[in-house]
């Protein structure tokens, strides 16, 4: 979180934190799976590129908007990894 140095008036701290979390634990369990370091690397990347643009203007256009279907893997969150 500390790393994307968030804009706290817009709430960013608290959204980046929880998807970052579940996105190093959806790595975690790739890794664990078998996956690839590559393989693992891609998906860390790719999911790290979605968070790094969420913000209070772009949340509708980076995550998807039935939070109730949010899980660890990063495609059930972000729009453009479905």
């Amino acid at each position: 979180d500390a790393l994307l140095e968030p804009f706290w008036p817009e709430g960013l701290g608290i959204a980046r934190g929880f998807h970052s979390v579940l996105d190093a634990c959806s790595a975690i369990v790739r890794w664990a799976g078998g996956a690839s370091e590559e393989v693992v690397q891609q998906h860390v990347a790719a999911a790290f590129a979605q968070l790094k643009t969420l913000g209070a203007r772009t949340r509708g256009s980076v995550l998807k908007s039935s939070e109730k279907d949010y899980a660890l893997a990063p495609s059930s969150r972000y729009r453009s990894l479905s």
